[in-house]
């Protein structure tokens, strides 16, 4: 397992469906130009990042044509610190790539790194398998 205290290379992985793109980008992009208000850090009983970028997504950071595309990603989750994972219906689906990157995740990262998002409500058809216990 990881040191919680290595320097990652992104604040958070992005895991999603492909019918999620649209959301994903947009989450993407609000992450990326967020900035934690300067009160709330010197406010705040945790350490809290001043911004939460970079963020990996692999529409921006990967080339889908890339003979080493899934090398890429499973780089990419070792060098998370997070991996947000944006739950749906399509993410559940056992096809889903979210399986894969949750697993890979989970090889050198604690649960506790993993932050679910419930696109379409809290409910055991849009959480992948894996997050199961951490939701319940």
């Amino acid at each position: 397992m990881i040191s919680s205290e290595q320097n990652y290379k992104y604040w958070a992985f992005i895991s999603y469906a492909r019918s999620d793109k649209e959301i994903a980008k947009k989450i993407h992009q609000d992450l990326e130009k967020y900035r934690t208000p300067k009160s709330l850090i010197e406010e705040s009983r945790i350490v809290l990042p001043k911004h939460f970028c970079p963020v990996f997504m692999d529409l921006k950071d990967l080339s889908t044509t890339d003979a080493n595309y899934r090398d890429g990603l499973e780089n990419a989750l070792q060098n998370s610190k997070h991996l947000i994972v944006l739950c749906s219906k399509s993410s559940a689906r056992k096809e889903s790539v979210c399986h894969w990157e949750i697993a890979e995740f989970l090889k050198t990262h604690s649960p506790d790194a993993i932050m679910p998002i419930a696109l379409e409500g809290v409910d055991d058809a849009v959480i992948p398998e894996e997050l199961h216990e951490m939701i319940h």
